[in-house]
């Protein structure tokens, strides 16, 4: 069953005519329509929302605290949001997108198909922010291509543009572009978390990229081919065994007055950063400005990577056997600081400086 948001006063409306037990479709046709309540998916309704197109079909919320909660009520259900730009025209505390599932049981569940969304403020420099974009909680197998998210020009007021809280298992995050936000994503420093993919995307004056501190072990992280231009840090890891750095081009935006760091690495074995390029945006580096940090991990590979600009290009703070090479070094103060407690492995690394 369709449900045409044109022919209901609300987008809640809408959804409140899907009957109970049932699975309906919410069109959202090209437009821009008001919302002046959060609209919220209970338990007992499974809904696809279908826009005609990013930046076609609009969803534009007057009111604080706007946006799409999902409440999950089965294992096997599937939420599908895609083709929609999700809008808001206040400064706004809440998420546009938030999907709570249901905690995993005997059997895991798919949770949410997110395809062709923007989220934005109405205007950049009005003042209008969205604090979270998409927020995820016990959700597998989740999928996310296409989206974009852009906060307001003064960065810190958004938060992270995806956010995975706990028991995100299998979240793919393909073509992800992020401009002006605090974490371009941010995992639950609590969370229990498995299988993290980040392919391709843009990330342009965020304060970190990726951070994923969370505590205890979690592992199958990977980032792959991503772009991000940073004010504070890149990629920032605690507690991800396996994780992979691979293609990524991480600068330092020339407009930042803070230390910089690249990637920093910490409590994660067996990890991967490689073919990468890590740059500061001048020449000449700062004291505590550091390429790659790897602390109290080991058995890891980093190699293959160009590093430009750092007072320490790699600094391995503590560590067991882990493998540095064919990296290459452009006007770095000291390309390599060794603190690690066993034997580091070296090959060839050319061009240091």
């Amino acid at each position: 069953m369709t449900f045409n948001r044109a022919n209901y006063s609300s987008l809640q409306d809408t959804i409140n005519a899907i009957p109970d037990g049932t699975h309906g479709v919410v069109y959202i046709p090209a437009g821009t329509w008001l919302e002046i309540q959060r609209a919220i998916v209970p338990p007992s309704k499974n809904v696809t929302f279908m826009g005609d197109g990013m930046d076609r079909s609009v969803l534009s919320w007057t009111v604080p605290g706007g946006g799409i909660l999902v409440n999950m009520g089965s294992y096997e259900r599937t939420s599908v949001i895609r083709d929609l730009t999700l809008e808001t025209q206040v400064a706004s505390g809440g998420a546009a997108l938030e999907i709570n599932g249901v905690p995993a049981g005997s059997s895991p569940f798919k949770t949410a198909q997110i395809t062709g969304i923007s989220v934005r403020p109405n205007g950049i420099n009005t003042g209008n922010y969205w604090e979270y974009g998409i927020i995820l909680r016990h959700a597998w197998n989740v999928h996310i291509e296409g989206f974009l998210f852009q906060g307001y020009n003064e960065h810190v007021y958004s938060q992270a543009g995806i956010y995975l809280g706990d028991q995100c298992v299998n979240a793919h995050v393909i073509g992800y572009h992020a401009y002006s936000v605090r974490n371009a994503i941010e995992l639950q420093e609590d969370a229990v978390s498995e299988g993290l993919n980040i392919t391709a995307g843009k990330w342009v004056y965020v304060e970190t990229g990726l951070l994923a501190r969370t505590l205890g072990a979690n592992g199958g992280l990977t980032v792959v081919g991503v772009h991000m231009d940073v004010l504070l840090a890149g990629i920032r890891m605690n507690y991800r065994h396996l994780g992979e750095i691979i293609g990524v081009t991480i600068q330092k935006n020339p407009a930042s007055q803070n230390n910089f760091l690249g990637i920093e690495i910490q409590n994660s074995d067996w990890c991967r950063i490689q073919a990468s390029n890590i740059q500061r945006a001048e020449e000449s580096a700062d004291q505590s400005d550091n390429g790659i940090i790897l602390n109290n991990s080991s058995y890891s590979n980093i190699s293959g990577n160009q590093i430009r600009g750092f007072d320490s290009g790699i600094w391995i703070k503590s560590g067991n056997r882990n493998m540095i090479t064919n990296n290459i070094g452009y006007h770095n103060g000291t390309m390599i600081v060794d603190q690690g407690f066993q034997s580091t492995i070296y090959q060839t690394n050319p061009n240091w400086d």
